[in-house]
């Protein structure tokens, strides 16, 4: 690892780390905070490294004090889930040999999504004249004259950098433009650098510019099919963001085109004809989400979005009513309430479509199912008894004008619908009675 006042996060990292390494390096580029205190109760070698604005260069520097067969390496807001231990176990006690590991990453983000799904080359063997490229955004380099051949893994680490907010992210943003500014000076010719830099100008909202270095990444053809499929995601969300819907689906469905197994270029169909009101085309994607969701093991590409199902569930429930299609909108509904039955805000929304469009026994049965779950909701209580005297259920109406009667005693509007109940079922009496 190398670090620079990470404090915040580092306990974390190394926690979920302990069990399974054998040596912990760690490099200081410049901590002022606790972040080395905190490093060395968990026994981890602390080397300083003068900072040269080359992340690459750090991590270089940390592999020369790595004693191990194998090498993992790690930033301070990332953590290790656990399912993964065993697995990297059982890869690190295998005979060394020339393989580098591509791990999963589970990025948190600030936007939509629950998370966003990037692969990256984590672990491979000491020994081997196996490096890091590039001043930031680091990657492996391996020499010309090495045969190693890479293998996809199961493991997967948990990403925190992303969901950054306020100062801290600004001052994160400025670090990373200012090294990715230097990098496009060095390299023009390379396509991930302006991959990367587009990113980042992405990250700080300025999509006009983002949008060349992607064009620059693009016309370049250096990438790989995973990869590929990314920028192309990119290209489409850049698009989008500056009101090209046109542009926007011809690089999310060429991304499609060539990697079918993802979901990122589903979302942005999803996103773009929900933007030009093509609402079916729009549920077409979600269901394109929902079906490669479990496939999530098996996906090409390089970064990718994850989804919850229910989100996805509810966000077709919205799309229908959208189209106008009230009865497919109300089975999802009723999916949503099958799975989190318990949930009492999901009840309005399905309640008051099939109140409006008048599917009697879905709004009856949803609202004796609310007030089962809330016996004091006013609203529903009302609603059920004025549904119960449509449908000429007097018996059950008075009943629950009762209830409600005893919550609000004083509605006059509760107190004549009572007493028009009574006299309409023969209890003179009793409407006299509530009417005195």
């Amino acid at each position: 690892m190398i670090v620079k006042n990470e404090e915040r996060y580092i306990r974390d990292c190394l926690e979920s780390i302990k069990d399974v390494a054998d040596q912990l390096v760690i490099i200081d580029t410049g901590c002022t905070d606790d972040t080395i205190r905190i490093a060395g109760e968990y026994n981890a070698e602390v080397h300083s490294f003068k900072w040269i604005d080359d992340f690459s260069a750090a991590r270089n520097a940390s592999i020369k004090y790595a004693r191990n067969n194998w090498i993992l390496w790690l930033d301070a807001d990332e953590r290790l889930k656990p399912e993964s231990i065993p697995l990297l176990k059982e890869i690190i006690s295998r005979n060394q040999h020339p393989v580098i590991y591509n791990v999963q990453i589970e990025n948190e983000t600030n936007d939509a999504a629950d998370a966003q799904l990037s692969t990256a080359y984590r672990l491979f063997p000491n020994n081997y004249g196996i490096g890091f490229k590039n001043r930031i955004h680091e990657q492996l380099t391996v020499s010309k004259n090495l045969k190693i051949k890479s293998v996809n893994s199961q493991i997967i680490l948990k990403h925190l950098g992303y969901a950054l907010q306020g100062q801290e992210k600004n001052n994160k943003d400025l670090r990373n433009l200012f090294l990715l500014e230097k990098m496009v000076g060095e390299n023009p010719a390379d396509a991930y650098t302006h991959y990367t830099y587009g990113q980042q100008l992405s990250l700080v909202d300025n999509y006009q510019k983002a949008l060349i270095h992607f064009e620059k990444a693009y016309a370049l053809k250096q990438f790989d099919k995973a990869l590929s499929g990314s920028l192309l995601n990119v290209l489409s969300e850049t698009y989008l963001k500056l009101n090209n819907l046109d542009k926007a689906l011809y690089f999310a469905r060429k991304s499609i085109q060539n990697i079918p197994n993802q979901t990122s270029a589903y979302y942005m169909v999803y996103r773009i004809c929900e933007k030009k009101q093509e609402f079916s085309e729009a549920i077409a994607a979600i269901d394109s989400i929902i079906k490669n969701n479990h496939n999530k093991d098996q996906r090409e590409i390089a970064t990718d979005v994850v989804i919850d199902n229910l989100k996805l569930v509810y966000t077709k429930a919205v799309l229908h009513e959208k189209n106008q299609d009230y009865k497919n909108a109300l089975q999802c509904w009723k999916e949503l309430l099958t799975k989190q039955p318990a949930k009492e805000e999901l009840y309005n929304q399905p309640i008051a479509i099939a109140l409006n469009q008048g599917f009697v026994e879905i709004a009856q049965d949803l609202l004796e199912k609310l007030i089962v779950l809330n016996p004091s909701r006013t609203d529903a209580l009302d609603a059920l008894g004025t549904l119960y005297i449509k449908r000429i259920d007097f018996k059950n109406a008075i009943l629950v004008f009762e209830k409600l009667n005893q919550i609000i005693p004083d509605n006059q509007q509760v107190i004549r619908k009572l007493a028009g109940l009574y006299l309409k079922t023969g209890s003179e009496a009793q409407a006299a009675a509530l009417l005195s």
